[in-house]
Order: C-alpha cells, then sequence, then structure tokens
C-alpha cells in the first residue's frame, strides 16, 4: 500500500533516491549523480550549469513517449533540443568558412552511447529505471529496463556494447525467482511506459502533466491552469443523453425480465414433474437391468460353485483310487487265504456256524457303509447351514426339525420378496404413466400460453368454448373480464404489477341475461374438469357508483 499520506519526507509513496547520467548531454565521459535520497531536493546553479540537463533526463526516465514530452519549457521559445543533441553533447553553435555549425562533445556516432538512470523508493520498495541510446549508423537506437533492484550505471550497467550482453549480464546477475522477476527489459516506450505508470499509480493524464510542470516558471490563474492541464474535455449534454438512452434500454430490459421470470415461475412444475419423471425412469432402467442380469448372476454363482465341487471330488477321487488298489491287493491275498480256510471250515462245525456269523457280518457291513456315506453328506450339509456335525439321535431329531422350519421360512421369504417386487414394478409404471400424463398437460398448457397474447390458462380458454358450443353465443358475447380491460399506453410502467393484481379478477366469464340460464344448467350438469367463475350481466349500470374516484387508482391507469 502506497504511503501517500505519510508525514515522514522519506516515505511519502516512490520518490527519488538518486539520478545518474552518463554521456548526456554536457556531462562527459564521466558517471554524474545527484542524490535526494526521498527529500525533497532544490537544484540550483549558474545558467547553463546542467541544471536543465539533469531534469530532462528524469524527465525522459517517467516520460518516454515522445509526443507526450517537451524539453527545454521554461525558455519560453522552441527548443532545439531533442534525445539526439544531448546524446552527441551539443553544447553550442559556431561560425565557419563553411557557415554555422553545431559544436558537439561526442562527434563520433559509431563508439558515441548514452545512458541515464534513476532509483525512487517506497518504504522497502525500490525500483530502478535504466534507458540506454546509441546509433547504428545514422539511426538511434533505445533500450529500457524497470529493474526491482537498486542499480548503478558503474556496478551494473559498464561495460556497455551495443549487442545487447550488458544485458544478459545483468539478468544473470539478478535472476528470476519462482514468483517475481527482477529485471525487466522492454522492446519499445508504450509498454515501459505502462509498466511504470502501474507501479507509480499514475494515470495518462500525469505524464503529459509532469512534462509540462518542469518547464514551470509562471502559474498564472490557477483555475485555468487546472482546467487546461488537469481535466479532460467533456461534453455533459451527450453524456446525458447517452445517459437516457441506456437508462430507458436498462427499465424495457427490467419488463422483459419480470415477464420471462413470470413464465420461468410457470415452468417451475413442469421441470419438478420432468425431474421427477426421469428419476422414475431411471429406477426403471436400474430395476430392468437387475432384472435382465439376475439369471447371468445365479448361473455364474452356480458354475464357481460346481468348478470348486468338481475339483474336490477330483482330489477325493485320487485318494479313493489309490485305497482301491491297496484294498484290491489285500483283498487278492485274502481269497487265498479265504479258499484254504473255507476248505477247513467246510469239514469243521464250528467252522459252519463261523460262515452264518460271516454272513451276518457281511449283511451289517454293507448297511454300516450306506450310514456312513450319508453321515458324510450330512456332515457337509450342516458346515454350511451351522448345525452340528455327528449328532446323537435326540439332536439329529432336534435338527431335522429346525431344517425344515428354516425351509418354510426362506421360502415365504422369497415368496414375500418376489410379491414386493412385483408390486414395486408395478407402482413405478403406474407413476411413469401418471407423470407422463402430467407432462402432456404442461406441455400443452405452455404451448398455448405461448400462442396466445394473453395470460389465461389454457383449460380455463377450453371451458370457455364448451359453454359457447353449448349456448351457440361467440367469445365478444360471452368475454372475460380480462379482454375488456388493457392498460393505458402512458401507464405501461405498471402493466406488470396491474396484472398481478387483477389476475384471478381477470379469468372471470361475463354472462350476457339471454345466456345466463344455459351456462348456468352447463356447469351444474357437466364435469368441466376445471374452474370456471361467471357472472351474470345485466344492462343496469349500478356499479358505476362502487369506481373510487382516486387519481391514481388501477382504475385510473386502464381503459376498456
Amino acid at each position: 500500500m502506497y504511503s501517500l499520506f505519510s508525514t515522514q519526507s522519506s516515505e511519502a509513496g516512490y520518490r527519488l533516491q538518486y539520478v545518474e547520467v552518463f554521456n548526456w548531454g554536457t556531462f562527459d565521459k564521466e558517471i554524474f549523480r545527484i542524490n535526494p535520497e526521498s527529500n525533497t531536493t532544490l537544484l540550483t546553479g549558474a545558467n547553463r550549469s546542467g541544471k536543465t540537463t539533469f531534469i530532462e533526463a528524469l524527465l525522459t526516465l517517467l516520460v518516454p513517449e515522445k509526443r507526450m514530452r517537451f524539453y527545454n519549457l521554461a525558455s519560453g521559445q522552441k527548443s532545439e533540443r531533442n534525445e539526439e543533441s544531448y546524446v552527441l553533447g551539443e553544447y553550442g553553435d559556431a561560425e565557419n568558412e563553411t557557415g554555422k555549425v553545431t559544436l558537439r562533445l561526442r562527434e563520433d556516432k559509431s563508439s558515441t552511447y548514452s545512458i541515464i538512470l534513476a532509483a525512487f523508493k517506497n518504504e522497502e520498495k525500490i525500483v530502478t529505471l535504466v534507458q540506454a541510446r546509441w546509433f547504428s549508423g545514422s539511426e538511434m537506437k533505445r533500450s529500457y529496463l524497470l529493474s526491482h533492484k537498486p542499480l548503478t550505471i558503474k556496478e551494473d550497467i559498464l561495460p556497455f556494447d551495443a549487442n545487447g550482453n550488458w544485458k544478459k549480464r545483468l539478468k544473470k546477475k539478478y535472476p528470476k525467482s519462482s514468483t517475481k522477476e527482477y529485471v525487466i527489459d522492454f522492446d519499445g516506450p508504450t509498454k515501459y511506459a505502462d509498466a511504470v505508470k502501474k507501479i507509480f499509480g499514475m494515470k495518462e493524464k500525469a505524464l503529459t502533466l509532469f512534462s509540462q510542470m518542469i518547464g514551470l516558471k509562471v502559474l498564472g490563474n490557477l483555475d485555468e491552469f487546472i482546467r487546461k492541464n488537469m481535466l479532460e474535455e467533456n461534453n455533459i449534454e451527450e453524456h446525458f443523453q447517452t445517459l437516457r438512452a441506456h437508462f430507458q434500454k436498462l427499465l424495457d430490459a427490467h419488463k422483459d425480465i419480470q415477464k420471462d421470470e413470470t413464465k420461468l415461475e410457470l415452468l417451475k412444475p413442469v421441470k419438478a414433474k420432468a425431474d421427477e419423471l426421469a428419476k422414475v425412469k431411471d429406477d426403471l432402467l436400474k430395476l430392468d437391468k437387475l432384472k435382465n442380469t439376475s439369471p447371468i448372476f445365479f448361473a455364474s454363482n452356480k458354475h464357481n460353485f460346481l468348478e470348486t465341487e468338481i475339483e474336490n471330488s477330483e482330489v477325493e477321487l485320487k485318494r479313493v483310487s489309490g485305497k482301491v488298489k491297496d484294498k484290491q491287493t489285500e483283498l487278492a491275498n485274502d481269497r487265498e487265504t479265504e479258499k484254504e480256510l473255507d476248505s477247513a471250515i467246510r469239514n469243521d462245525e464250528t467252522g459252519q456256524q463261523i460262515q452264518h456269523l460271516d454272513k451276518d457280518i457281511k449283511g451289517k457291513g454293507k448297511e454300516q457303509e450306506k450310514r456312513e456315506e450319508k453321515l458324510k453328506k450330512y456332515n457337509k450339509t450342516t458346515g454350511e447351514i451351522n448345525f452340528s456335525e455327528n449328532p446323537d439321535e435326540a439332536l439329529f431329531i432336534e435338527q431335522i426339525q429346525k431344517g425344515k422350519d428354516r425351509a418354510k421360512e426362506i421360502e415365504t421369504e422369497l415368496n414375500d420378496k418376489e410379491t414386493g417386487i412385483k408390486i414395486k414394478w408395478s407402482d413405478l409404471r403406474n407413476t411413469n404413466k401418471k407423470l407422463n400424463e402430467e407432462y402432456d398437460e404442461k406441455v400443452k398448457d405452455l404451448d398455448a400460453l405461448m400462442k396466445q397474447k394473453n395470460n389465461i390458462p389454457r383449460r380455463v380458454l377450453e371451458i370457455r368454448q364448451e359453454i359457447l358450443a353449448c349456448t351457440g353465443a361467440n367469445e365478444k358475447q360471452i368475454p372475460f373480464i380480462g379482454e375488456l380491460i388493457q392498460v393505458s399506453p402512458s401507464e405501461q410502467d405498471w402493466e406488470a404489477s396491474i396484472e398481478k393484481v387483477l389476475h384471478n379478477f381477470a379469468l372471470r366469464l361475463i354472462v350476457p341475461d339471454k345466456y345466463y340460464k344455459q351456462v348456468n344448467e352447463y356447469v351444474n350438469d357437466n364435469n368441466i374438469r376445471g374452474r370456471i367463475i361467471y357472472h351474470r350481466y345485466r344492462k343496469e349500470n349500478y356499479l358505476n357508483e362502487f369506481v373510487p374516484d382516486v387519481g391514481n387508482s388501477i382504475h385510473s391507469k386502464i381503459r376498456p
């Protein structure tokens, strides 16, 4: 923030710290410097001592565009000074044999260059302005720099070269940070001037005023000076007419906006229904997808389950096949022994009893194998439903009963879910149908409102048409009140407000006495699917006594 109102001279906005010139005017071959150090400074000296040369170096730095800069205005005469005269160091004229010649300190343009530099400080901020000039043939070249570092000619600019290596060296000395560039090079005076005005907070008029104030000796009439030099010319009448036209456009736009807002309010229910319809359609789509993908889901689960069972069965088959081979070997050995024993037993009474027992054992063994196989299947199933394995008789009967009860519950639950899905599907279809019907009605209402010149709802107009068909009358014989009145042209600004106040009143029908009985019978005997208000009209003028005699009433702003 600029300290424009600080009482400290060193902190009141950007103030001059120092100015340096090299090969500028009569300041030749050395660096000349003045150091105001942010203080208000008085520059004094004898005539032709270089006061104006220093001041116009500062003017050149702050006003780079030649069209806005004027040298040596203090003399009161047309100045012959220009940038080239300062760079070449012109200091007077002389006569010789060929005539009048201009005396210069630096005659050789090929080796001549000039540098001017000024640093300004605002509290802790430093801005340095640098300009360099040299010749390429007979054409003068210029370079413009702005730095956020305190630069000097000796330490930062010299040695100077026309190829611009001094600028590369300067940017390398003060490299660019991630957020800020400390040395900025401009390719012309316009961009340089824009940057100076932005940093110092100056307006376009400030540069011209600064150029004129430098050469000011006598202030004269202050009002005239401010009017001529500080204020811009302005055509008040033309500006007023422009504002008036813009204001009228704004009023018209405001009326259009109010009408559009009314239309948007009418469209809000349509949009709400459309959004609700879209949501129902999304729900239906999701349910359709679930319905279509459910067979795939169950088939996938079944496929995974069967693959697991096949893998387990293959492992079990390998294990059983190994045991079968072992048992077959044992069986072959036992059969040989059996033959030997059978021969011995046949000839022995005890052996005969053993044969009977052996038959019984074989029968019991087969029954035991069947029961063991059933027990394996049972234990495998109990692991899936969290029942106990290898139960005793009482626990087995209890678990069987629990299984039956659970099967009934699952069957009931499945039936309930299937019924719920069917009901929800039916409800969604009914809701979708209802919303579509409402949406179609709203679209018809909207189309009717857009086609007609008034704001009478479509259904109310349809009821009027049904009444006209029944009575044989026309629209002019049984009109709406809103069709009989209009806002006076001089009161158009009140149109929107009057329309809101009289909206319900304007929807009422005026029924002449000869049609009133027919209209009354039609309305009472038929389902008109809507609401209509109608009034019986007689030729008596007794309503006139109820008209308010107020100058600014609604009655005064409308006409039949």
